[in-house]
This record gives C-alpha cells, sequence and structure tokens, in this order.
C-alpha cells in the first residue's frame, strides 16, 4: 500500500515563521525554504507512521497570486513526487484551498490510492475530509509545527489517526529568515507596510480581523478561554504564545497575506475584549 503527504503551505509558512522567529507576521518575501530538506522530514516521518509504505506522491496546497506562480511554486511544480494545486486569492483572501485538500483527500481515499494520508495543517475545515478518508480505511496522520498546540485547531487533533510536532530545531533545517544589509531593515518593512495595505483596498479588514477573534475564542475550551483570561487579568499586556500564535495564524490565512504591524495589535486587542466578554458572561 502507498501513502500521501499533504502540505498546506499558508499553515507551513505561518507557524514555521512563528516557530523560528516568533512571529508569523512575517513577509514570505523574508523567508527562504528549503522545500528538499522538507520533503526529506516529512518522508522521514511518514515512513514512522507508515512502515513498509510507498510513498505515491506528495501535494502541495497554496494560492496564487495575480495569476503567477511565486518561484518556490514554480520550483516544486518541476520537483520529482510533487504535485502542486493552487487555489487563488480574492480580494485579499484565499480560496479553495481546504476544498483541494478535502477533494484529494477523499477521492484517494474512495480510490483506495492510499492507506495513509500524512498532513500537514492546522485548519478545521479539513476535519470533514478526514472524518471522509478515514471511512474508507485510510489512517490520517497530523503533522504540526510546535507549539501545535496553539496553531492546530482541536478538533482537527481529535479527529486525526496520530499527531507528530516538527520542533523547532527541524523547522530551521528547512525554513530560515532571509538576512538584509545593515540599515535597510526599516525601509523594507515601510515597503512591506505599503504594499499590504494596498492589497488590502476595498477589503474591510477590520471586520475580518473581529470574526477571526471570535471564531478563536469560540474555539477554545473552557479551560483554556480562563487560563487566558487569568492571565490577562493579572496585568500581562500580552497573550500567551500559544494562543497568540492560532490568532495570527489563522487571521493570515483569512486575509491570504502576513499582517501588518497595526493589524496584528487590532487583532490582539479584538481577542482581549472577545475572551474577557465571554468569560464574564458564561
Amino acid at each position: 500500500m502507498r501513502y500521501g503527504v499533504f502540505v498546506d503551505a499558508g499553515y507551513l509558512y505561518a507557524a514555521g515563521a512563528s516557530a523560528i522567529a516568533g512571529t508569523s507576521g512575517i513577509s514570505r518575501t523574508s523567508l527562504i525554504l528549503d522545500h528538499n530538506a522538507l520533503i526529506a522530514k516529512l518522508v522521514e516521518l511518514a515512513k514512522e507512521q507508515a512502515p513498509g509504505m510507498s510513498l505515491l506522491r506528495i501535494y502541495w496546497y497554496d494560492a496564487i497570486l495575480q495569476g503567477r506562480r511565486s518561484q518556490t511554486q514554480q520550483e516544486l511544480a518541476v520537483t520529482d513526487n510533487v504535485k502542486v494545486r493552487l487555489g487563488t486569492m480574492s480580494g485579499g483572501r484565499q480560496k479553495g484551498v481546504d476544498s483541494l485538500i478535502v477533494t484529494d483527500l477523499i477521492e484517494l481515499a474512495r480510490n483506495g490510492a492510499i492507506s495513509d494520508a500524512v498532513l500537514l495543517s492546522g485548519d478545521e475545515d479539513l476535519r470533514v475530509g478526514v472524518q471522509i478518508a478515514q471511512s474508507f480505511g485510510v489512517r490520517v496522520h497530523l503533522v504540526g509545527i510546535e507549539p501545535s498546540r496553539g496553531n492546530q485547531s482541536n478538533l482537527l487533533r481529535e479527529e486525526s489517526d496520530t499527531t507528530r510536532e516538527i520542533l523547532k530545531a527541524d523547522v530551521e533545517q528547512f525554513l530560515s529568515v532571509r538576512s538584509r544589509p545593515e540599515g535597510d531593515a526599516s525601509e523594507r518593512n515601510q515597503e512591506i507596510e505599503q504594499e499590504l495595505s494596498s492589497k488590502s483596498s476595498g477589503v474591510d479588514t477590520a471586520q475580518i480581523l473581529q470574526q477571526v477573534a471570535s471564531d478563536v475564542v469560540l474555539a477554545l475550551q473552557a479551560d483554556d478561554k480562563s487560563y487566558v483570561v487569568n492571565e490577562l487579568s493579572s496585568g500581562s499586556r500580552w497573550i500567551p504564545s500559544e494562543y497568540d500564535s492560532r490568532l495570527l495564524g489563522m487571521s493570515r490565512g483569512a486575509l491570504g497575506r502576513d499582517l501588518t504591524q497595526s493589524e496584528r495589535d487590532s487583532v490582539r486587542v479584538a481577542f482581549r475584549e472577545e475572551i474577557q466578554g465571554r468569560v464574564g458572561t458564561e
């Protein structure tokens, strides 16, 4: 029998950047991905979970911006054993990527093409694909990036047959932050801020971020909510890192891009207000 590997690139970049740099709000242009090293790591994990099985192929899911592939997407498209699946960007938001993952999981399971699926993602919307694939006898192995408890849906983790975590030290083997000449960072950050602001024109970004904050709070268990509220009530200005990573990661996914500093501040304020308001009334 064979196994398939399914990579959600949006999750990879957001959670990977958070692991190595402490924030998911890093532009992709500032990150260097060694996709061969990543593939080797995922195949290694797959062989641990599905010993004796052979690889069918690796599926890479991402969004295409302005009708053009990125350099990484182009390189992956001609890499052996890799199939690139691209959704689109519309109104600053990623469209169709989750449905591509769900469709492939279900069809490969239905056709008996795989016995095991290794899934690198954290999106709760994939849960239905996992459930249906399992109904056809496929075992689903969810892989996250440290701290996966903070950047993956709890329901997705519960639904999967096994869960594994890629540690920061391993992430650093395939993802790094591009160095810039001294004195250039401030100018480049300003350029990125302007670029992202222009891409968000016509999109009610504040409303999107408010909804993300609400969704993250609703997905938390009661104990998690109480823990966060206690931390904030103690006078701390900072949201605990595992919840902050999840909040920023989901915000990035909702907008289909990295957040500006003002947007990160905004969604954090919305999260604090939302969770304190809900715990006070529940």
